[in-house]
C-alpha cells in the first residue's frame, strides 16, 4: 500500500501518541493498521470512533508493511520533489508524483553570451538545444550577456533567436520565470537589459506586470511588428475569459503594457506566443520619446 504525503502527516500525529478521528485515514489504510495491531480503535455511541497508535507495532508496520523508510521525511516532501527525494523516504518512489524538472532553469546562450555552472561553460546554443539546471544547482549559475530574454513557452524558447529582425549578438534566453526569492535576486542582479516574451492576452500581460516587473522594473515586454495582423487569427473566448484582468492592466503606466493592451482590446482576442512569425521582433523595443 502506498502512503501519500498527506497520509504521512496524519501517521506522524498518530505516532506522537495523539488520538485521532478514525475518518482521518482512508478506510483501506485504517483497516490495515488495525488488522496488524498497529492501532487501537475506541468506538463511540455516534459510530465515529477514534484511533491511536500502538507504539512498537506501529513503527514496525510503517517500516516493514507500508515500506516507509522515513515517515517524517515523507510528510515533509516538497511539491518540487524529485524521484531521488521520494526514494530516500519510501520504497514506493514511482507511485508518488515527482518531477525532476520542476523548479529548474532552462537556458540558452546566443552569440557571444556564455552560461557557466560550476566548471561547465556553454556558449552559442544552436536552435533546438539548451542547458537544463536542476533547482538545487541554480545557485551555481553565472551568465555573461548583454541581455536576458524570458520566454513562457518551450517551443518558442528553442527557436527564440529566429523571431528577431536581427539575431542577438550576446543574449541569454531563459524558459519560464518566478522560481522563488532566489530567482528574483538573480534577475535583479543581472547587469544587462531584460526582455520578456509572453502570450498576447490579458493573462500574459498580468504575468509580466506582477512577476517580471516586480523584480526588474526596467524590463520590456516584446511586441511583434505585426501584432494587430496576428491578432486577427486569435481567440475570442480567451479574451472574454480573461476580461476581468483588464481593469488592473489599464492602470499600468508601462509603455509596452499600454501598447500591447491597445492591440488586444481592439481585436478582443488573445494570441499564443507560438503564433509569432520569424523576423518580427526588435531585440529591445525603442524607448518612448520624451
Amino acid at each position: 500500500m502506498n502512503v501519500t504525503v498527506s497520509q504521512a502527516k496524519t501517521l506522524l500525529r498518530l505516532r506522537s501518541g495523539e488520538w485521532m478521528p478514525r475518518s482521518a485515514l482512508p478506510s483501506g489504510l485504517r483497516t490495515l493498521l488495525l488488522e496488524k495491531g498497529a492501532c487501537l480503535l475506541e468506538s463511540s455511541a455516534t459510530g465515529r470512533g477514534r484511533i491511536k497508535a500502538v507504539e512498537q507495532t506501529f513503527y514496525r508496520v510503517v517500516r516493514d508493511v507500508l515500506k516507509v523508510k522515513d515517515l517524517s521525511g515523507l510528510a515533509n516532501l516538497s511539491s518540487e520533489r524529485t524521484r531521488t527525494d521520494v526514494a530516500s523516504v519510501s520504497a514506493h518512489s514511482k507511485t508518488l508524483r515527482a518531477n525532476p524538472l520542476r523548479g529548474g532553469w532552462m537556458l540558452r546562450a546566443i552569440g557571444q553570451a556564455e552560461i557557466q555552472v560550476g566548471s561547465l561553460i556553454q556558449a552559442n546554443h544552436p536552435v533546438g538545444c539548451s542547458l537544463f539546471v536542476q533547482k538545487n544547482e541554480t545557485s551555481k549559475v553565472r551568465v555573461k550577456g548583454d541581455c536576458l530574454l524570458g520566454v513562457e513557452n518551450a517551443d518558442t524558447f528553442l527557436r527564440a533567436e529566429l523571431l528577431f529582425r536581427e539575431i542577438p549578438t550576446s543574449a541569454i534566453i531563459m524558459l519560464r520565470w518566478g522560481w522563488g526569492e532566489y530567482w528574483r535576486e538573480w534577475l535583479g542582479a543581472f547587469p544587462g537589459s531584460i526582455g520578456y516574451l509572453g502570450d498576447y492576452d490579458p493573462a500574459g500581460l498580468a504575468i509580466f506586470q506582477d512577476v517580471v516587473l516586480s523584480a526588474r522594473p526596467d524590463a520590456r515586454f516584446l511586441i511583434p511588428d505585426n501584432l494587430p495582423e496576428l491578432l486577427k487569427h486569435g481567440d475570442h473566448s480567451r479574451f472574454h475569459k480573461q476580461e476581468s484582468i483588464l481593469k488592473r492592466l489599464a492602470s499600468s503606466t508601462h509603455p509596452d503594457i499600454a501598447a500591447a493592451l491597445s492591440a488586444i482590446t481592439a481585436a478582443r482576442k488573445g494570441l499564443d506566443q507560438e503564433a509569432l512569425t520569424n523576423g518580427t521582433l526588435a531585440l529591445m523595443p525603442p524607448e518612448e520619446a520624451e
